[in-house]
């Protein structure tokens, strides 16, 4: 357990370096234009009833943010309905919102799950193809560790509620020498990274679709870890969005550039959505 709580610390702290980077900012500048749509985009990864973290909230903190966005009139939409829109195929409402996961954690199962369903709010699942191979073998109803089964995945994406995406197949690890999340490693040739990294994606791709049933349309980099050669390959997977650690308000048109690089927002244990929000407008402005 010491193990992942150095793992959870150094995810978080790795974070917010990159959201305060200039280098995703580059790869996809986005422009104002009078039809640009503003789009928050939240980033939970635990919801637990105990031994709570920066990156770890409340069952009743979750609860309050979905309290809160019904009040205020946001409406959570899936990835799906946000490329639908930018592909010119259906409209968004006034103020949409997307809710997404990282990881897979069991406690998003127990936890969450159950009060996106009572506010009939679909959010984004992004699952690490490896833990959820590792738990469907070996379950564990741990809150704090334990990730989701294929079957739970299942469930969840068939009640139209969670939306499984792409959070790689075992890109996760870290230690020396191993590739942290999608950065190329120093001094690797470009037709090497992109075997390696094209091979990852494309187990988890192929987990999903042949357990689920479903094709991912957006791909998750782990720990916001991004290298501009990562950009291309995405693309060429044909990925229609990727969702980054890069901090702030999405400014979303009918150019599909804008689904690339997607900024989000952290939901901090301690820290109120409404807060989180408004930190970012003030950011942003």
């Amino acid at each position: 357990m010491r193990k992942k709580g150095q793992k959870i610390l150094f995810c978080f702290l790795i974070i917010f370096a990159l959201c305060g980077s200039g280098f995703a900012g580059k790869v996809l500048a986005q422009k104002n234009h009078a039809d640009d749509v503003a789009l928050p985009i939240i980033m939970y990864h635990e919801v637990k009833t105990q031994r709570f973290h920066s990156l770890a909230i409340s069952r009743s903190e979750f609860a309050q943010d979905m309290a809160w966005l019904k009040k205020e009139n946001y409406t959570p939409i899936s990835m799906q309905t946000l490329i639908g829109y930018v592909h010119g195929k259906n409209a968004l409402p006034s103020k949409p919102i997307i809710l997404t996961f990282d990881d897979g954690y069991l406690n998003n199962y127990t936890y969450a799950y159950p009060i996106l369903k009572q506010y009939g709010y679909p959010a984004v699942l992004s699952v690490i193809g490896k833990d959820t191979d590792n738990f469907s073998a070996f379950p564990s109803q741990n809150e704090n560790y334990a990730h989701m089964t294929w079957d739970q995945l299942r469930e969840v994406q068939q009640s139209g509620i969670f939306e499984i995406e792409n959070h790689t197949y075992d890109l996760h690890a870290m230690g020396k020498g191993k590739r942290f999340g999608c950065k190329k490693l120093p001094g690797e040739s470009l037709p090497h990274y992109q075997k390696a990294l094209t091979q990852d994606i494309q187990t988890c791709q192929e987990k999903i679709q042949n357990t689920i049933g479903t094709s991912p349309t957006t791909f998750t980099y782990p720990y916001g870890n991004v290298s501009e050669e990562s950009v291309p390959i995405i693309q060429k997977m044909h990925f229609q969005a990727s969702l980054s650690c890069r901090y702030g308000i999405n400014l979303i048109n009918q150019n599909p550039d804008c689904l690339y690089l997607l900024k989000r927002i952290s939901r901090l244990h301690n820290t109120s959505l409404q807060k989180s929000l408004q930190k970012a407008v003030k950011a942003d402005a």
